[in-house]
C-alpha cells in the first residue's frame, strides 16, 4: 500500500486517492486541508491551487456527492494569507 507520502514524492496527488476510493465505492469524508508535498503531511492550510480543487470536486460530482460523509474544513489562514 502506497502512502500519501509515497504519492506525494511520485507526484501523485489526493485525486488519484479520491478516484480511486470512488472507483471502488468506498468514496466518504474529505479532509480539505491541504499538504506539504516537502514535508508529506497535512498542514492544516486551506487548498489554493484552483487545479488540484477543481480534480478533487470532480470526483465528488462523479460520485454525486459524499452523503453519508461530507467535507472537513479545519484549516486556517497560512501566515502571509490575510
Amino acid at each position: 500500500m502506497l502512502s500519501a507520502t509515497m504519492l506525494l514524492s511520485l507526484g501523485i496527488g489526493c485525486h488519484h486517492e479520491l478516484e480511486t476510493a470512488r472507483i471502488n465505492d468506498i468514496l466518504g469524508n474529505i479532509d480539505a486541508n491541504t499538504g506539504d508535498p516537502q514535508v508529506g503531511w497535512d498542514t492544516d492550510e486551506f487548498l489554493t491551487d484552483i487545479s488540484e480543487a477543481t480534480l478533487i470536486m470532480s470526483s465528488v460530482v462523479k460520485n454525486d456527492g459524499l452523503a453519508p460523509g461530507g467535507f472537513n474544513f479545519d484549516a486556517k489562514l497560512a501566515e502571509g494569507e490575510y
